[in-house]
Order: C-alpha cells, then structure tokens, then sequence
C-alpha cells in the first residue's frame, strides 16, 4: 500500500497563500501579444538595393513595426536578390521588386521609403519620394550642392514629411565618446584638428593605382546603366565607375546646364 501524505488545513492555506502573493501574469510572448498588428506597421520600400541599400533593409527589417513591401534598382541583379531576401524573411511571395523608383512611389500602401543609391540620385529621389507624400532614409551624403539641399527642405515643408540622412561614422560609439571628451574639457584646450581618411584597405589601394579610367565594356544585361547615369554626363561604360566603384569618380556628382533627361527638381 502506497504511504498516503496527509495536509493539514494550515499547509494548505499556506500553500495558497503563496500562490497568490506570487506575480499573476503569463508572458506577453507567450500570448504573441508582442506582435504588431499590421495597421501599425510601417510598410516600407528600398530604392537603391546594393550593398549599403541590403545592409538598410537588414536593419530595418529586424525591426518589429516595419516591413518591407516593395524595392527598386536598376540592375536586375541587385533588386531581384533585394525581393527574394524580402521574401524569405516573411515566408511569401509579396514583394514586388522595380526598376523604376517611381512606380514604387506611386503605391498608396508604402509609407516610407530608404534611399540608398550612388550620391548623384539622393536629391532627385528624395524629393519625388517627399511629393509622393512619403517618409524618408536618406543615406550620406543627402545633396550635392546647395540647390538640391534646398529642393528637399522645401519638398519636405511642401509636404509635411519627415526626412533623416544617416552619418554611421559619426553616429558610432567611439565618434560620440570623442565629442565628450572634447565638449568637457578632458583633453585640454583643442587647438588642432587632423583628419585622416582611410588608405589601407584593398579597395582604395585598387583605387589609388587608377592614373587612367579603364576601358570601355559591354554593358550588362539586365543593367540598366543610361538610367544609373540619370541627369549626369554621358560617360562610357566600365564596371569600375559604377556600383561600389562610383565613389571613386568625381563626374557622377555633375549636373550639367543643359539636363539630357527628364530628371529634375
């Protein structure tokens, strides 16, 4: 016969007792109240989708109130390797992938979008993306010269639209630690300012031995490389004036008087 364990009315009211003082609550994850219902979600869209315009939507992605619907490039390659990553992530089929940013901007569901393009289109872009009553990311550096900054603001006032361009450089840790130190007297009295830009790294090596552009190639397929030109001179083709490499070359910044396609502000 199995030993029969007997409370009493004390241990019982005790053991209550206890229950009831502990923290009445089951998790909200466990619930899944944590999740953000879609009226609230911020539906986003990429203009721009290659390394830094990937690395925007990694961020914002692993975000819980944002999700992405759409994005956009002129290469085939960059935009459709944009939608597919969209598309695992959620688990569907639903982003629609454009080579056309403003196709983009014309859907009423796309409450903000990232600009991540070479710098010659961060003006043009903003500003159709602001008229287009849309919220904005803006990578560095947001204009190219005093007209295009203006163009903006005044897009931004027109329409009542928030706009943030992204510094990661001095957004960092160690930038704001030094501004501290600065601002608080602990390294003495600033007198001298150095600024040293990075040379070591691969690329800027490749750079720095370029004393001539390249030759011309084939564009291509699925490149659509006279809309990456937009409004700047007509140049030839060469795989090291485009995507990573535009940095490097200074005429992608030029916007000529007479402007060969429809691109203004």
């Amino acid at each position: 016969m199995s030993e029969q364990i007997a409370l009493s009315r004390r241990q019982v009211l005790q053991a209550g007792a206890a229950s009831l003082a502990a923290p009445y609550f089951v998790s909200s994850r466990v619930l899944g109240a944590d999740a953000v219902p879609p009226s609230e979600k911020i539906v986003m869209g990429a203009i721009g989708t290659g390394g830094q315009g990937m690395g925007m939507m990694r961020a914002h992605m692993s975000l819980p109130d944002v999700q992405y619907v759409a994005v956009c490039d002129v290469d085939a390659g960059h935009r459709n390797r944009a939608r597919d990553f969209v598309n695992g992530k959620y688990g569907n089929e639903d982003c629609q992938a454009y080579e056309d940013f403003r196709e983009l901007l014309a859907r009423e569901d796309i409450d903000a979008v990232t600009v991540t393009t070479p710098d010659h289109w961060h003006a043009i872009a903003s500003v159709a993306a602001a008229n287009a009553g849309k919220d904005i990311y803006c990578e560095k550096p947001l204009a190219n010269s005093i007209g295009e900054g203006r163009a903006i603001v005044e897009a931004l006032k027109k329409n009542d639209r928030i706009l943030q361009t992204g510094s990661h450089e001095r957004s960092g840790g160690n930038a704001r630690f030094a501004c501290e130190l600065v601002r608080n007297g602990r390294i003495g009295k600033l007198h001298t300012i150095r600024v040293n830009l990075p040379c070591s790294d691969g690329h800027h090596q490749a750079a720095r031995k370029l004393t001539e552009m390249p030759p011309e190639e084939t564009v291509p397929e699925g490149f659509d490389y006279d809309f990456w030109l937009g409004h700047t001179p007509l140049a030839p083709y060469t795989p090291k004036r485009c995507h990573f490499w535009w940095r490097f070359n200074l005429a992608n910044g030029l916007i000529m008087p007479e402007m060969r396609s429809p691109w203004t502000l």
